[in-house]
C-alpha cells in the first residue's frame, strides 16, 4: 500500500483513513509501534473520515524531524509494527556533503536518487559528521529539484561510501539491525588469505614481507613479482621486480627503471624508496595491448533480488613502460578490451566473461562467508595469454571515476543497482 504522510497537532497519536485503519485490522485507540527508517516510536492509532483515502498523519514529534511530504512512501504492517519507508541512506564523506550545499555541483547520485523517490521511499546522502545516535537522526540531503538539507531519521539501510571510525560502523550496524553493506575494508593480504583457505585457487601467490630474505626464493620462483604495500590505493608504492639475462630489474610504481647485476642492490633501492606501510610480496601475472598492460575491473552488485549481478566491465589500458594501470592510455567498456587484448572471436569472448563473472561471484560469496556484507564491489582482474583468469584485488570502496566516461545508460546502471538492494534491504 501505497501513502503521503502530513500531519496532526495530536500529540502521540497516529490519525489514518477509514480504509487503511480497516485495512490493517486495527482497534480503536490500539497502541502501536510506528517505524521510519531506523526511528521506533509508540504511538495509538486513530481512523478519521477526514482524512483522505491514502494519507497518515503522523504526531508534530514524529513531524519534527522533516519528513518530505511529497514523496510517496509504502506502508506495511507486520506484528504490532506499522512501518512508513523505505528510508534508505549513501554514507558519503564530510567533503561530498560540503559539495552538496553548492547549488551548481551536479552529484553524480542525482539522477537515481530522483529515480528511487519517484517510484517511491525516500534515499538520502549523509555524512558520520551528520549522525545523531541520540535521537535516531541524521542531517542529510535528498533530491527535489535541488539537494535540500534536512534532518531525517536514521535510515533503516546504509551504503557505505566514505571511510568512517570504526565505532560508528558497528553503531550504525546496531540501529539498523545489520543492514549496513560494504562496512568494511580488506587488504590485500587479508584477501589472499581467506580465498586461499577455502581453496580458491584464482589469485597469484602471495607472501607477506616480513624479511628480505623472502624476496630472492620468491623470484627464483616466478621470475617476475610486485612487491605492493598491503592497504595502499591507485598502485602508489607498488614495484615490479624480475630477472634479465644480466641480473635483475626493477621498475618503481612512477615507471622509473633500475638494473643490477646483484639483487642486494635494487633492494636497497626498494629500501630507499618504498612507503611506510607493510608489503607483500605477489607473483607477477600480466596481459599487454600491445606494449602497454591491460587490466579489467568487474564491478558486481546487489540488485532488488539480493542476488549478484555484473553490471559493467571497464578495461583499463596503463600508459607505456608502467607497471600499474591506475594512469590510463585508454579505456574500454564492455567485453571489447577483453577481445582485443586475448584476440578472440565473439563466442570465444562470451565464453570467457561468463567463466569471469561466476569467478568473481565465487570469491565474494567466500568474502561474505567471513561475516562480511557487502553489495557493490570493483574486482581488478588480469586475464594472461592462456586465458587464465587472476583476481588482484577485491576493492569494497571502488571509485566510480572509471564509468564518468561511460554511456549514460552504463553508468546510471552502475548507480543505480546499489539503491535497489538498499530497497531490498528496507523491506
Amino acid at each position: 500500500m501505497f501513502v503521503t504522510i502530513g500531519s496532526t497537532n495530536k500529540a502521540n497519536i497516529v490519525v489514518v483513513s477509514r480504509e487503511i485503519f480497516d485495512h490493517f485490522g486495527f482497534l480503536d485507540n490500539e497502541v502501536i509501534q510506528v517505524q521510519i527508517g531506523a526511528l521506533q516510536v509508540d504511538v495509538h492509532i486513530e481512523k478519521s473520515s477526514q482524512v483522505n483515502e491514502a494519507d497518515v498523519l503522523l504526531p508534530a514529534p514524529l513531524m519534527r524531524i522533516n519528513l518530505p511530504e511529497f514523496v510517496k512512501y509504502e506502508l506495511k504492517y507486520n506484528e504490532g509494527v506499522l512501518n512508513i519507508g523505505p528510508l534508505v541512506g549513501v554514507l558519503i564523506s564530510k567533503r561530498t556533503v560540503s559539495r552538496l550545499k553548492n547549488s551548481s555541483y551536479r552529484s553524480i547520485w542525482e539522477a537515481p536518487v530522483k529515480e528511487f523517490i519517484e517510484e517511491s521511499g525516500l534515499v538520502y546522502l549523509f555524512s558520520e559528521e551528520g549522525i545523531n545516535f541520540k535521537s535516531k537522526t541524521v542531517k542529510g540531503f535528498y533530491y527535489d529539484g535541488g539537494w535540500k538539507e534536512e534532518v531525517l531519521p536514521m535510515p533503516s539501510a546504509i551504503f557505505r561510501r566514505a571511510e568512517v571510525k570504526k565505532k560508528t560502523i558497528r553503531r550504525l550496524k546496531k540501529a539498523t539491525k545489520g543492514k549496513v553493506f560494504n562496512s568494511f575494508t580488506m587488504n590485500k593480504w587479508k584477501l589472499y588469505k581467506s580465498l586461499k583457505k577455502e581453496g580458491f585457487n584464482k589469485t597469484p601467490e602471495t607472501v607477506f614481507l616480513s624479511e628480505l630474505s623472502q624476496v630472492a626464493s620468491m623470484i627464483d620462483r616466478h621470475h617476475s613479482i610486485y612487491l605492493k604495500p598491503m592497504n595502499a590505493n591507485f598502485g602508489l608504492g607498488c614495484f615490479n621486480l624480475f630477472k634479465t639475462e644480466e641480473g635483475y630489474g626493477l621498475i618503481t610504481f612512477r615507471g622509473v627503471k633500475h638494473t643490477s647485476e646483484t639483487l642486494d642492490e635494487l633492494l636497497k633501492v626498494f629500501q630507499r624508496q618504498k612507503l611506510r606501510k607493510r608489503y607483500i610480496l605477489q607473483q607477477s601475472v600480466q596481459s599487454y595491448l600491445g606494449n602497454k598492460l591491460i587490466d579489467h575491473r568487474v564491478i558486481l552488485q546487489k540488485n532488488e533480488h539480493k542476488k549478484w549481478v555484473n553490471t559493467g566491465i571497464v578495461s583499463r589500458v596503463g600508459l607505456r613502460g608502467m607497471i600499474i594501470t591506475n594512469a590510463v592510455s585508454g579505456l574500454y567498456y564492455g567485453l571489447e578490451g577483453i577481445q582485443e587484448s586475448l584476440g578472440l572471436d565473439v563466442d570465444e569472448t562470451k565464453a570467457l566473461y561468463e567463466k569471469l563473472v561466476t569467478t568473481c561471484i565465487c570469491a565474494c560469496e567466500i568474502v561474505e562467508s567471513k561475516g562480511r556484507h557487502v553489495g557493490d564491489v570493483g574486482i581488478d582482474v588480469i586475464i594472461d595469454a592462456n586465458l587464465n583468469i587472476w583476481i588482484l584485488e577485491i576493492n569494497s570502496m571502488q571509485t566510480y571515476k572509471l564509468v564518468t566516461r561511460a554511456k549514460s545508460e552504463i553508468k546510471h546502471r552502475i548507480l543505480s543497482t546499489p539503491l535497489k538492494y538498499l530497497r531490498a534491504l528496507a523491506r
